[in-house]
């Protein structure tokens, strides 16, 4: 049994199908264009969009060696991360590249959440990172970096994180643009 269609049958098919087709594209746009960075976003993105892996340290360098601090963000005073008096026995954060942060570091004594929302400890304003992005929480064998499901991922060295991690002195991590360095001392 063959089913064949007439001309004028096709005729009339032709024009639905094109409709539909041309509301599924616009809504498959429509859902692109909600996703992307909104101009205020825009505006405060200081590093190129797209690189999403850390900076090869440089030789030679150490933590005592100075680190260029690339231009202000608005929303991280230093003073927001606390006192930042290295202590011996302590553990910190070097923000290497991506945002100022304070000259001493992030003191790690509480669990410290990274992202773009403003109760966040450490706010990273780069439209290219979760509200809630990723977490690290000190422990007796040195602290654990997790990402919390983030689009972008969290990046250890060249590793994008596929769960909890603990992390050793000296370690480079990466919350959207924004590089990290561990210390313990």
């Amino acid at each position: 049994m063959t089913l064949e269609l007439s001309e004028g049958l096709l005729y009339f098919l032709k024009y639905p199908l094109l409709l539909l087709l041309y509301v599924f594209l616009a809504t498959a746009l429509r859902a692109m264009a909600a996703a992307l960075p909104g101009p205020k976003e825009l505006a405060t993105h200081q590093t190129p969009a797209g690189r999403r892996r850390l900076p090869t340290p440089s030789p030679g360098r150490t933590a005592e060696t100075p680190v260029p601090v690339p231009a202000p963000v608005p929303g991280n005073p230093p003073e927001a991360f606390g006192p930042t008096t290295r202590i011996p026995g302590r553990e910190w954060l070097e923000v290497v590249a991506g945002m100022e942060g304070p000259a001493d570091g992030i003191p790690l004594q509480a669990p410290i959440l990274f992202g773009r929302l403003a109760d966040c400890p450490v706010r990273i304003p780069d439209p290219f990172v979760s509200g809630h992005h990723a977490r690290l929480t000190p422990g007796p064998e040195g602290p654990v970096l997790e990402d919390l499901g983030s689009r972008n991922g969290t990046w250890l060295g060249q590793i994008r994180l596929e769960g909890p991690v603990r992390l050793q002195d000296g370690d480079h991590f990466a919350v959207g643009d924004v590089t990290f360095r561990y210390h313990r001392t």
